[in-house]
C-alpha cells in the first residue's frame, strides 16, 4: 500500500476510536497477530489486550479527546505526534478518580501491512 493509505488508516485509529470511542472498529483496523510495543503498559501486547487498555483509558476520561499535532508516513510506518486530554473521571490503573483535567504528549509509530496495523 502507499504511504497516504497507511496513514489514513492510522488516522481512524484516532478519529474513530480516540476521538469517536467507536470500539468496534478496532477489530476490522488491527490485526489478529497485532503486537503493541509500550514500556508504560508492559502488560499490553496483543489486540485484546490494546483493546481492553484504550477502551479503559477512554472509561476513564470519558471527555477524553485526541489532537495530532504531525502525521510523517514513509512506507508500510506513520507516526503521529499528538496531545491527550481529559477529565479523571473513574479509576485509572489503580487511581481513584480525581475530576482532573489532564493532558499529556507522545508519539505513535503504526506498522501498517495489507491495509490493518500490524503493530506500534
Amino acid at each position: 500500500m502507499h504511504a497516504q493509505e497507511n496513514k489514513a488508516i492510522a488516522r481512524r485509529v484516532t478519529d474513530e476510536f480516540w476521538n469517536g470511542g467507536d470500539s468496534a472498529m478496532l477489530d476490522q483496523l488491527l490485526a489478529a497477530g497485532y503486537a503493541h510495543h509500550d514500556p508504560s503498559r508492559p502488560d499490553v501486547r496483543t489486540r485484546e489486550e490494546f483493546k481492553s487498555a484504550a477502551i479503559g483509558l477512554r472509561t476513564s476520561f470519558p471527555d477524553i479527546s485526541v489532537d495530532v499535532e504531525a502525521w510523517i508516513a514513509e512506507g508500510d510506518l506513520v507516526m503521529k505526534r499528538w496531545i491527550m486530554r481529559g477529565t479523571h473521571e473513574a479509576e485509572f490503573l489503580g487511581i481513584p478518580p480525581t475530576n482532573t483535567w489532564v493532558s499529556y504528549s507522545g508519539m505513535t509509530i503504526y506498522r501498517v501491512t495489507h491495509g490493518q496495523i500490524v503493530e506500534c
